[in-house]
């Protein structure tokens, strides 16, 4: 599954870098189309289900907003 993961504007880069450390445990990281976007591909499932409530957490909060895709490989 892959997590496209976009920082809002008004996160200080600090608090995205510490953020995206944390993605790092998540699955494989790589940076999307700005530096405050991210994508997150996750192999197992039992660590997209933690991811997914990780980035619920963080939208509450208003500090990003998140898409999960299907990955096209099986």
């Amino acid at each position: 599954m892959i997590f496209r993961v976009e920082f809002g504007v008004h996160v200080p880069e600090p608090s995205i870098s510490s953020m995206v450390t944390g993605l790092n445990m998540y699955g494989l990281l790589s940076r999307d189309r700005s530096p405050r976007s991210y994508l997150v591909d996750v192999q197992r499932p039992a660590k997209a289900a933690a991811l997914e409530k990780q980035l619920q957490a963080w939208e509450s909060y208003g500090f990003l907003a998140w898409q999960a895709h299907q990955s096209d490989e099986s």
